[in-house]
């Protein structure tokens, strides 16, 4: 599920989260994504792939934060409540130049979840 600032209850190796992407200029580039996980739900393996491009990583160590109290804000909330999310590297991949779908997906659940997602990161590497 989603909650508009970030997608929780990731449970099944069904599930995955995808990009239309389009890269103006092929190369490589170093995937990181921004996760929380409890130390229950450690170590699951995703995998990050778009056509033969694939890099694989275990989401750990666990990152569990608590959430920022709404009572803080100065408007009334709209999305769900934020916390601090920390960096996951999830590998290299090569790109070519061209339009895909970037997709991420866990190949294992170690617990009851994979992670709480926020973004993906691609940067490239000269």
């Amino acid at each position: 599920s989603k909650n508009c600032s970030y997608i929780t209850n990731w449970t099944s190796t069904d599930d995955t989260i995808q990009w239309d992407v389009v890269v103006s200029q092929g190369g490589r580039f170093r995937a990181t994504a921004h996760y929380t996980c409890n130390a229950s739900d450690v170590g699951s393996l995703v995998e990050l792939r778009i056509g033969d491009a694939a890099c694989q990583a275990r989401v750990t160590p666990a990152f569990d934060p608590p959430l920022k109290a709404a009572q803080n804000d100065r408007f009334p909330r709209q999305e769900g409540d934020m916390k601090r999310f920390e960096r996951l590297e999830l590998g290299e991949l090569t790109l070519t130049q061209g339009r895909g779908d970037l997709t991420l997906r866990a190949l294992e659940i170690a617990g009851q979840q994979v992670m709480d997602f926020r973004m993906l990161e691609l940067t490239r590497l000269e």
